[in-house]
């Protein structure tokens, strides 16, 4: 078995915006996102040594590079999305802004104090969309910048090619260039992920939109049974994920590979644990019943996605449901 659990954090922008690429883990070709922000979405930074075994694909890169290095967040963001294969398009919603001083003044208040509010700036959003394959949209009129979107991710020629490696589990840079000039627009992603289907399936059920990308090939029912009380407030509740045999794939003279994933979503829609196991089913049962128990909290509401896959055929089965006790 392996598994991880987040912590359970404030879930911030930057985490939906993950969640959604990450959404598209497992659906094929070239996809696109339209993300309406500003230009203070993206700044910080993020450590790559603050994270659990729950770790986001390509950030054992970072930590190999450096265990002190710090990435920015457009730069893990970028990976996330390039590890799904997503265009990001971005428009600044809040506009173009030279910098100004602005009062801090209300109710009650003797004398109001002032603070700069910096000019824009887009360098952050710019490399993002551009890294992805995608476009930075700025200016003040977003009804306008709707318009240009509509044409230039409608009107595109899209080339690729098939790497000579096989799946190594590595980020890969990629680099395109035009032998004539001319009036071109060249667009691209900074590299890609070479990622086994399985891990794809791992980023995949680390999003909420997992039951809707993923489509279910594999008959799969999920019982919940009664839970037993732990602790005061915690509570470990049997779960138990089924698939008939004959929906499995054998080779002669040996057992079935199954691969079974538990992911569990708290009330905001964050990822707060996930395991998964590597099974085999016997020709000689019905069916193959895995059970596993995960311990909730009284009183608050969950949503359980279980997977169950097939990796001779790469067949998927997912349900979801809600769970409160």
């Amino acid at each position: 078995m392996t598994g991880c659990s987040w912590p359970r954090a404030k879930a911030t922008p930057s985490d939906a915006l993950a969640q959604a690429v990450r959404g598209f883990s497992s659906v094929a070709g070239k996809k696109i996102i339209l993300l309406l922000s500003s230009d203070s979405l993206l700044r910080g930074t993020f450590d790559p040594l603050e994270l659990t075994a729950c770790m986001p694909v390509n950030t054992q890169w970072d930590l190999l590079q450096s265990a002190h290095r710090r990435t920015t967040l457009s730069d893990y963001l970028v990976r996330e999305a390039n590890a799904s294969n997503v265009s990001l398009y971005i428009i600044n919603a809040e506009g173009l802004r030279a910098g100004v001083w602005e009062k801090d003044d209300g109710v009650g208040v003797r004398s109001a104090s002032e603070h700069f509010v910096p000019p824009t700036d887009n360098s952050s959003l710019y490399w993002m969309a551009t890294e992805t394959g995608g476009r930075l949209l700025p200016g003040n009129d977003v009804a306008e910048s709707l318009k240009t979107f509509d044409t230039v991710s409608s009107n595109f020629y899209s080339l690729g090619y098939r790497p000579s490696h096989g799946e190594d589990d590595q980020y890969h840079s990629i680099q395109v260039r035009l032998k004539k000039s001319g009036d071109f627009h060249l667009q691209y992603r900074d590299g890609y992920s070479s990622l086994p289907s399985r891990e794809q399936i791992v980023r995949l059920l680390q999003s909420p939109l997992a039951p809707a990308m993923q489509s279910s090939s594999l008959p799969l029912e999920v019982t919940i049974g009664s839970p037993i009380e732990k602790a005061r407030k915690e509570l470990l509740v049997p779960i138990s994920a089924t698939v008939s045999t004959r929906n499995l794939t054998f080779v002669p003279g040996a057992a079935a590979p199954v691969e079974v994933f538990f992911s569990l979503f708290d009330a905001d829609g964050r990822n707060i644990v996930l395991v998964h196991f590597d099974r085999e089913a016997s020709a000689d049962d019905a069916a193959f019943i895995e059970r596993h128990g995960m311990k909730l909290r009284k009183g608050q509401w969950y949503r359980l996605v279980v997977a169950v896959r097939d990796p001779l055929t790469e067949a998927v089965g997912i349900v979801q449901q809600a769970v409160r006790f």
